[in-house]
């Protein structure tokens, strides 16, 4: 196996005679040679390939190889290009990473996120968005606006968040309201929701991006306190008369 002397610079020497099997990482290895002996040897289609390997200095980088089926000198052969990606792969684990802390954010927090592209009419959720919802994560992106209104939306809230929905994509107001969501069980979730819309030059709506956060707790407890307070406001009627009556 041959190597373009491009591949000295990936790997930070001189890579004549060299085996390149043996910069691969040994977890890799197994994986490297299952595309060699498999995928580009009995596959007509064209092969492209993530793994780990090791410069002379021993820092572990990503590459990423594309492979094709070819012949050289009457022989058949592997044309294989090689690019390194592991700044590539730092941001995607940074993401991944920042995409974690949000989730767990929402998780405590019992909040969600969401999106809506006004064009395609598509939504896409967060992960703790279809636990609060009780949705199937794996609903289809243009179904899921759709599902919301006609399925999770309780009747009598149904107008009022479709009338400030279409108020903020033009401008009249903003997308800052108190709704109820019917679960599978039958039980009802109180729901505070705001988002923020997005326009282009001319000033369209192109989409919007909000939150959502159940607050079915701090309703419940305000409606106990509400009752309290009206407990109490009867025993005053009922008692002070009374009271002051004696005096």
């Amino acid at each position: 196996m041959q190597l373009h002397k491009s591949m000295d610079s990936i790997l930070k020497q001189n890579t004549d005679d060299v085996n390149p099997i043996d910069f691969v990482l040994p977890e890799d290895k197994e994986a490297v040679y299952k595309i060699i002996a498999e995928d580009m040897f009995k596959n007509d289609l064209r092969q492209t390939n993530e793994f780990r390997s090791l410069t002379k200095d021993g820092r572990e980088i990503w590459i990423s190889t594309v492979g094709v089926r070819t012949k050289y000198k009457g022989r058949l052969a592997g044309l294989i290009s090689v690019i390194d990606i592991t700044e590539r792969k730092k941001a995607e684990e940074k993401l991944k990473h920042s995409e974690y802390k949000l989730s767990e954010a929402e998780r405590i927090g019992n909040t969600g996120s969401w999106e809506y592209d006004v064009a395609s009419d598509t939504a896409s959720w967060s992960e703790n968005m279809f636990q609060i919802f009780d949705v199937d994560p794996a609903m289809p992106t243009e179904l899921i606006f759709k599902h919301f209104v006609e399925n999770l939306v309780h009747p009598d809230d149904r107008e009022h968040i479709l009338t400030v929905f279409q108020d903020a994509l033009i401008g009249k107001q903003e997308y800052d309201l108190e709704y109820r969501i019917n679960k599978r069980d039958g039980s009802i979730v109180d729901i505070h929701a705001l988002a923020e819309t997005f326009r282009d030059e001319q000033g369209r709506a192109t989409h919007m991006i909000g939150k959502v956060e159940d607050i079915t707790e701090r309703k419940r407890a305000e409606t106990e306190l509400k009752d309290k307070k009206i407990y109490l406001n009867w025993l005053l009627i009922l008692f002070l008369p009374a009271y002051f009556g004696k005096i």
